[in-house]
């Protein structure tokens, strides 16, 4: 998993994912 908190493109796409996979 991405470090969370910093804006990279790498941590935008792993919350993309499991944000959709939550959802």
């Amino acid at each position: 998993m991405a470090m969370f908190g910093r804006p990279d493109t790498t941590t935008t796409t792993t919350i993309s994912t499991i944000t959709t996979t939550t959802t």
